[in-house]
């Protein structure tokens, strides 16, 4: 849950100033924005080149371009902000900090307000915190991110600390928005009292700007130049500390949980390959160029112009030589020649033209004075008349073309209604890829046949590719333990003892074969021995002991798993500390019983919900997680969900080390069944409980060894019932026994 952060006074009374006059679209195309950006993206971007050309939604993140204008004509002075491209919406971060000021931070203190990403940016166990340019010290912070479908932003704000200037800074979240067609005017709602007043939306719908390539290209100057969509921002610059001179941002992309700062920031990193990584220990002193653009703070006054001759231009109030409609208006339909303009819908776009003009370009005009607000036109998409047959079009349209309509936003491209193989419980068919989502498929692109059982969940003809081999996928066969196993080993020499490793498991075939298949889908780990050797085993068996996943397991020696695991998740903040945080010193995994390999959580006192979890045993310098969940033993394991349906149930998170599965108890009522004092668990109160109750208080872990696999320790043996086990329990244990 959102809730209100304030370390100093409540700032100004934002909500009472005027609206923005900008259309808030997501986009710079109001005539208000500068024609050339402030900055442009020079680098492909490591976080996935979106290519959905959805207005709501991106599977990728990238900043192309920035575009920035400060107005007052509503008598208060607005930054309009425009960070035009991509944002994923899987909850990725943009992080936009603002120099406004004398003072501030070139590098992130502790002292700033616990909202956001500011304290995982701050300096912290993995670094010093995260550095600015020289030149930049942060005053302001913003930072957005959008989630779901239909996706949802969210928005907070803060101010930095500054001994002179804000040494009781406060920081809010100021609510949640919609994206481009869904908001009303950019407006949020529900974030705390006192927060200032944002303005806020997404047009997600680029296809261009830089791509992913950073291997081949990762340099790509100009790369982010004509993208004028994105997200945009109207922000009072009275909360940003009423700049009176040109002043800076520094806008960048980070991760879900604020801890994975990408290689997209504006300006560019001049072709920096890599994402940067923990943000700890992000400096940007030590990257090419400036990591900021300037904003000038001179209002910008520009509008629509009409002369006597009815021409219309855009111009500044000053240099128009006839009637000056007023800021942001614009020439669109020509407002100057008495002829009635409106919508005009074209291929799914909105325009203001006149119903000639409409006609003109083959659009459909819906009469004088109709407007773009929102997304009124029909979307397009890919409409099938045949296997090879596609054309653009809305779905009415492919409806009386008696077409299958492959869905709004969807774009004819190679084999766009081929039917290739859709993967459905685990059998095969042939079908176009949108009708394999409908019905819950995984679509294989590229692959057009169902032979050789292509969606079979266990890996044919098992090989191994990893770090320590080049990623070959086809060179290194793995060798059954015995004919009809389904257990397939290979090992390893030569390695440094210690080091981690990761690797997956494929079936032989090139990586870029439409047959080559791979396990699991983020790369699986192991660390190597004390003698540098490490052994990967791939069990295809299906077992049904209650553990997870049932299937492709990659079970590992003891001599190559780590001892120390975690269970970060979505609960911790409820147990203490952050949640999804893999080094919490409150939820660290007991091996149980010791020696087993088997580690568990324990823990009670939720609020009824769903939550979710992962077990981690590590965390690599690039923020990989060595992890085990329900779906794998890999890096960035899928979470796995549990349920609490009252604050007293018990739950259990379990994982097994060595064979790399997981599973959760959740227990109404952890003590049902279980006798009071029947330390030994045998179902009876007597002196044969004597012995077991004496090592329940002397030696813990001995006793769970022994005896916790029939009962829970606590249930039988705190015979006072205070929640502890101790001296306490003594006389309690002796009333029972003797019936007293």
């Amino acid at each position: 849950m959102k809730r209100l952060v304030v370390w100093g006074l409540a700032l100004v009374g934002a909500s009472a100033m005027a609206q923005p006059i900008v259309v808030m679209d997501g986009s710079a195309a109001d005539v208000l924005y500068p024609t050339a950006a402030q900055a442009i993206q020079d680098t492909a971007t490591g976080f996935g080149d979106s290519n959905l050309g959805r207005p709501d939604i991106a599977n990728g993140s990238e900043l192309d371009a920035a575009y920035a204008v400060v107005n007052n004509a509503t008598g208060d002075p607005w930054l309009y902000l425009v960070l035009a491209g991509n944002f994923e919406t899987n909850g990725n971060k943009v992080e936009i900090f603002f120099d406004t000021r004398s003072g501030g931070q070139q590098q992130l203190s502790a002292n700033n307000p616990p909202v956001a990403g500011l304290p995982r940016m701050g300096p912290g166990d993995e670094g010093p915190g995260l550095k600015f340019d020289s030149g930049f010290t942060a005053d302001f912070y913003i930072s957005v991110s959008a989630y779901g479908l239909p996706a949802t932003i969210y928005v907070d704000y803060a101010e930095l600390y500054d001994p002179v200037n804000a040494p009781n800074p406060a920081g809010y979240y100021c609510g949640a928005g919609f994206t481009k067609c869904e908001t009303s005017g950019g407006q949020l709602s529900g974030g705390d009292p006192g927060a200032p007043l944002i303005y806020c939306t997404i047009d997600n719908s680029n296809i261009a700007g830089v791509d992913g390539d950073i291997v081949n290209r990762p340099y790509q100057y100009n790369g982010g130049a004509g993208v004028r969509t994105g997200l945009e921002l109207a922000i009072p610059l009275s909360i940003i500390g009423n700049p009176t001179s040109n002043f800076r941002i520094c806008a960048f992309i980070n991760g879900i949980n604020h801890d994975w700062v990408s290689n997209q920031s504006l300006a560019g990193m001049f072709g920096q390959a890599q994402n940067l990584g923990e943000p700890r220990l992000v400096d940007f002193t030590t990257i090419a160029g400036n990591q900021y653009f300037t904003v000038p703070v001179a209002p910008v006054r520009r509008g629509a112009c009409c002369t006597g001759s009815g021409t219309c231009s855009i111009t500044t109030p000053t240099g128009c030589a006839g009637t000056y409609l007023g800021d942001n208006t614009s020439c669109d339909g020509n407002p100057c020649d008495q002829i009635p303009a409106g919508r005009c819908c074209h291929q799914g776009n909105c325009y203001i033209r006149t119903q000639a003009e409409c006609t003109a370009m083959g659009g459909v005009w819906y009469g004088a004075g109709t407007d773009c607000t929102g997304c009124p036109c029909p979307p397009f998409g890919a409409c099938c008349l045949s296997d090879t047959n596609c054309v653009w079009i809305d779905q009415a349209g492919c409806a009386g073309l008696g077409g299958d309509y492959a869905g709004d936003y969807t774009r004819c491209q190679t084999n766009t209604c081929l039917p290739q193989v859709c993967c459905i419980s685990n059998e095969c068919f042939l079908l176009r890829q949108h009708i394999c989502a409908a019905q819950g498929g995984t679509f294989v692109a590229g692959l057009t046949s169902c032979a050789g059982d292509p969606c079979s969940p266990a890996i044919q003809n098992p090989h191994v590719a990893g770090d320590f081999q080049g990623w070959n996928p086809t060179s290194d066969p793995m060798t059954e333990t015995f004919p009809g196993s389904n257990i397939w080993v290979r090992s390893y020499a030569g390695l440094v003892p210690g080091s981690p490793h990761q690797f997956k498991i494929t079936n032989g075939l090139p990586w870029s074969d439409p047959l080559h298949r791979n396990f699991p889908p983020a790369n699986s780990w192991v660390f190597a021995d004390a003698q540098g050797t490490i052994t990967i085993t791939y069990d295809a068996n299906v077992y049904g002991d209650g553990w997870a996943p049932n299937i492709n397991r990659l079970p590992l020696p003891a001599s190559m798993v780590p001892t120390t695991w975690n269970a970060p998740g979505s609960y911790q903040s409820q147990i203490g500390g952050n949640n999804w945080d893999p080094n919490n010193p409150n939820t660290v995994m007991v091996e149980t019983p010791p020696g087993s390999g088997i580690y568990k959580f324990e823990g009670s006192g939720l609020t009824p919900g769903t939550y979710y979890w992962k077990a981690v045993c590590y965390v690599s310098p690039q923020g990989d997680w060595f992890s085990c969940s329900w779906d794998s033993r890999s890096v960035n394991t899928a979470n796995m969900e549990f349920v609490i349906g009252a604050s007293s149930d018990v739950f259990r998170l379990w994982c097994d080390a060595l064979t790399g599965v997981v599973r959760v108890e959740v227990i109404s009522n952890p003590c049902a069944n279980q006798l009071l004092a029947d330390a030994n668990c045998d179902g009876q109160v007597n002196a044969f409980d004597i012995d077991a109750f004496v090592l329940a208080l002397t030696n813990p872990a001995a006793w769970e060894s022994q005896y916790g696999a029939n009962c829970d320790l606590m249930c039988v043996a705190d015979c006072n019932q205070d929640g502890e086990l101790n001296a306490f329990d003594i006389d309690p244990f002796v009333d029972i026994l003797t019936g007293v």
